[in-house]
């Protein structure tokens, strides 16, 4: 049997100490194949948005073991994570953390500049990423310039552009209208069957339909999974 792209082998955080101690997670376990599309759901406090910080090296466990493409990566220093953020990790956030005074291809180039990847070769892929969320023809535009939906497929197309091996996304479709929505996971379904491995966090019960597997997280343990079709 292969490795999975991603294990977490009994994963725990404590936040604070002695009285004040809070236990986000209380041992979580989940693997993840590659080119796999799961979504994991939970009430507001149930854990589901302090997994997904430390699936994206955000956040180190306080015990436990992450696996990221076979490589034990929940020990490691802030650089190395931020190494590991950059090169394997696309991030795809509900509030769009996009730069204002960026067009939209400085906004989709801003990875590449930490990677030390310039020029033409810069300029190239984030014009294939644009164009993979159907925005490369208005290359040119301020975020002023643009609607929300058209917001979040930028941060997508920033998430793609380093071509990651997981591709994480933290209710991205929690400021947006229904249409926009659909739109919106179209592109992440698209993603998937180009091979993208997707991890997406949601409280969106019609959202989370989308995904292959729909892991439910409740008091910082996951409660029963449900496979999809």
């Amino acid at each position: 049997m292969t490795q999975a792209q991603l294990q977490l082998k009994d994963i725990r955080k404590v936040y604070g100490k002695g009285d004040a101690a809070f236990e986000a997670l209380k041992g979580i376990n989940l693997a993840v194949e590659k080119n796999e599309y799961i979504a994991i759901t939970g009430r507001s406090g149930s854990g589901k948005s302090t997994l997904m910080h430390i699936m994206g090296c955000l956040d180190t466990p306080t015990s436990g073991s992450y696996y990221l493409d076979g490589e034990d990566v929940s020990q490691m220093s802030d650089n190395a994570l931020a190494k590991i953020r950059n090169k394997k990790i696309g991030f795809v956030f509900q509030a769009f953390n996009l730069l204002p005074h960026l067009n939209l291809m400085e906004q989709v180039m801003v990875p590449m500049y930490y990677a030390g990847i310039t020029g033409a070769t810069a300029r190239k892929r984030a014009m294939d990423a644009l164009d993979k969320v159907g925005l490369s023809a208005k290359w040119h535009r301020l975020m002023t310039q643009i609607s929300g939906g058209e917001m979040q497929r930028v941060a997508i197309a920033r998430a793609i552009v380093m071509e990651p091996s997981l591709l994480l996304a933290d209710e991205p479709t929690g400021n947006l209208d229904t249409a926009t929505s659909y739109q919106i996971l179209d592109i992440f379904d698209d993603l998937h069957r180009s091979g993208s491995t997707i991890v997406m966090v949601t409280h969106e019960m019609d959202v989370a339909a989308r995904a292959q597997r729909i892991v439910y997280i409740k008091d910082g343990l996951v409660e029963r999974e449900e496979t999809h079709a």
